[in-house]
């Protein structure tokens, strides 16, 4: 087991994209449908991450995640970027999508 853990700690990158393209794609494979396993890169993420320095490493990545560097405005101001993109982006296709006829 130790040798297996010694070959993922060297290869990590290649490993990360090796295995969140298998579990992104996995379903389109499966069912010769388009479609993406979003949950693929961040699965594949905590995955490695338990392999490599089990669960304290969890631990660490979850306690980055809730901490925070900088003021609260700011993030606020980019979440409210990034929704209002969201929302424009839909209005776009929805209107699109009635100038086309597609309902």
């Amino acid at each position: 087991m130790n040798n297996i853990r010694l070959f993922i700690s060297k290869q990590q990158l290649p490993l990360f994209f090796l295995f969140s393209t298998v579990l992104g794609y996995s379903p389109w494979y499966i069912s010769d449908e388009p479609g993406w396993f979003m949950a693929g890169m961040p699965l594949t993420g905590f995955l490695l991450v338990l392999i490599t320095k089990g669960k304290k490493g969890i631990m660490d990545q979850l306690k980055n995640v809730v901490r925070i560097k900088s003021k609260l405005s700011y993030y606020m101001d980019i979440l409210g970027i990034l929704a209002g993109s969201c929302f424009i982006t839909l209005f776009r296709l929805y209107y699109l999508r009635m100038s086309l006829n597609l309902r």
